[in-house]
């Protein structure tokens, strides 16, 4: 039920040919006369979700290819997907680098990327083996190296790279070498010399020809992800890890939205403790690497932590994570008057200091869990971090608050509605409340709405009661407290949230916040609305033509819905 690449939507991706065209053109001009160029990279954990979400191989079909005027793929292909890890002295996590393409929303980006991590083999004949070779695009995959002269590599291409099944139809995607047109501004498929060298030699594997590795089709065509001056490299550093006599208990820490006293912050639980001096801090960079440490020192009041750490890996996306110490400031864009967060890496340490008043640590200098160290790439931030022991009672949550619905318009035969809105991890009084108890449900004028895996297909549950910081990385993204949820349902008058709490033994509920789909107007209902239907007994799909469809494919629906007591429910879908 994809939003972005429907068949409508994919045909309207043609128009991005041109674009990509001068993208390309003007990132060989700027590469060769300028140097490599810092990619831009996003620094909200939301952003980048969504972002590493549209880089799935799902997505390449859908990409506006250029025709190759050399020929299609060579009938010699290696057509041998290597899944498995190859026999051999793995090389784990090593640091890779180098200058990326990658697609996004059907057009082609470009820069250097650097702290990605990347697993090598060296098999026992001299072969070499590199796993995930575009640096943009986990392909699950292993490239194939074979021993040439001296320390050189050889890597005879094309070779199947992935392969998937998407809506019933099956797509092969080969990793190729491809040249620079520059009087097309593409790059095409190498037919006649389709070869890479590689340096393997001191733990380092550098590409040695110039020439990309690129990603291209069954018809040799290039889809637009490739990689250019790579160099995969040993990781000079090591995590810390956890002394094993620590007591580590439960912390809150907390992120402000601004410098401003009256700020809001979004919290979340994290272990702390101390051995001696040394004080140990685990649960920061949960999101990415669960069991990452980071130390400081106490001395007197104050507990002081290094500018950079290395934390290990984000499995998930394969990067080197590291803690940063960084200044986080406000930025106001008149032309558009809208104010917008930037950050720099300090190479100051980030001190925290006693506040005999609140009982918290107080920092001035700004945090993050970033993408190596030498560039902001956050995988999370804390500006003007504080933390201090949590202890869970019993609360009743904060109301949310809805900012905007976005109505869908059926007229067009496509598209979303959706909607932004925030749920807050603090009670009416303003006190933190643990996010890992905190939920939220959403009301379809008076009933109590269920997210159903058929409808949201990255769901991987029914869900009624959704975590705060629930997202499948599709229908549902969150950005600190702020929420964007696209809706499948149509119909109905005012749509509603509610925050449930369900710490210290007790479940609260919030207020149920409506919004007027009509109106617009914003309106406050009780805790808790009766008349839900008991469970649901079955339900079944219908199409515009009145007939019973046991598994919906694209288009509108009306799906009815019996429950436990026999009433029944009817509202209209719409699949993509």
């Amino acid at each position: 039920m994809g939003k972005f690449y429907t068949l409508l939507v994919a045909a309207s991706l043609l128009s991005a040919t041109a674009f990509a065209q001068t993208s390309i053109l003007n990132a060989k001009q700027e590469k060769q006369e300028k140097g490599d160029l810092p990619m831009a990279r996003l620094t909200t954990k939301h952003v980048k979700n969504a972002q590493q979400t549209n880089m799935k191989a799902k997505d390449f079909h859908s990409v506006s290819n250029i025709a190759n005027p050399f020929g299609p793929m060579k009938a010699d292909a290696t057509e041998t997907l290597i899944t498995e890890q190859p026999e051999g002295t793995l090389y784990k996590n090593m640091n890779y680098n180098s200058y990326s393409y990658y697609v996004y929303w059907g057009y082609v980006f470009y820069g250097s990327v650097e702290f990605y991590a990347r697993n090598i083999v060296e098999a026992a004949d001299g072969s070499v083996y590199l796993e995930n070779p575009f640096s943009s695009l986990l392909t699950n995959s292993w490239l194939k190296g074979e021993k040439g002269e001296g320390d050189t590599i050889v890597v005879k291409l094309p070779q199947l790279i992935y392969e998937e099944d998407y809506y019933g139809e099956h797509y092969s995607y080969y990793a190729s070498k491809l040249n620079y047109d520059s009087e097309q501004g593409w790059y095409y498929q190498d037919t006649d010399d389709n070869e890479l060298k590689f340096i393997w030699r001191n733990d380092s594997l550098v590409l040695a020809t110039d020439a990309m590795l690129g990603l291209v089709n069954t018809d040799g065509e290039w889809t637009g992800y490739g990689e250019e001056d790579i160099c995969v490299t040993t990781i000079p550093f090591t995590a810390n890890t956890l002394p094993d006599d620590v007591s580590l208990n439960d912390y809150v820490i907390k992120s402000f939205s601004s410098d401003d006293a009256d700020a809001t912050y979004t919290g979340s639980i994290i272990k702390a403790g101390a051995k001696g001096s040394d004080f140990y801090i685990s649960g920061v960079a949960s999101d990415y690497i669960s069991d990452a440490v980071i130390k400081g020192t106490i001395s007197g009041s104050n507990i002081t932590i290094d500018p950079i750490q290395y934390l290990g890996v984000d499995t998930v996306d394969m990067l080197h994570a590291f803690s940063v110490s960084a200044d986080i400031t406000d930025v106001y864009y008149e032309d558009y008057d809208y104010w917008y967060e930037t950050a720099a890496i300090s190479s100051d340490p980030i001190v925290f200091t006693y506040d005999d008043a609140t009982g918290a640590y107080k920092s001035e200098k700004d945090w993050l869990i970033n993408v190596g160290y030498t560039s902001v790439s956050a995988l999370d931030y804390y500006r003007n971090p504080e933390f201090l022991p949590f202890i869970e009672v019993a609360a009743t949550p904060a109301d949310p608050t809805i900012s905007s619905y976005n109505l869908l318009d059926e007229s067009y035969g496509y598209g979303y509605a959706y909607m932004y809105f925030d749920v807050y991890t603090t009670d009416v009084d303003g006190n933190f409340i643990n996010p890992n108890k905190t939920f939220f449900n959403i009301w379809i004028d008076d009933e109590l709405y269920t997210f159903y895996p058929d409808e949201y297909v990255y769901f991987t549950e029914e869900l009624t009661d959704v975590p705060v910081n629930y997202t499948d990385g599709w229908d549902l993204y969150v950005s600190g407290t702020t929420h964007t949820l696209y809706l499948w349902t149509t119909g109905f008058e005012k749509i509603g949230v509610q925050t449930i709490y369900k710490g210290g033994d007790e479940t609260r509920k919030s207020n149920i916040v409506y919004y007027n789909v009509e109106t617009g107007d914003i309106t406050t209902g009780i805790k808790s609305v009766e008349g839900t239907n008991g469970d649901v007994k079955s339900v079944k799909y219908i199409d515009l033509s009145g007939r019973m469809v046991s598994n919906p494919d694209k288009g509108i629906y009306i799906k009815s819905i019996t429950y436990s007591d026999g009433t029944t429910k009817n509202v209209k879908v719409i699949n993509k």
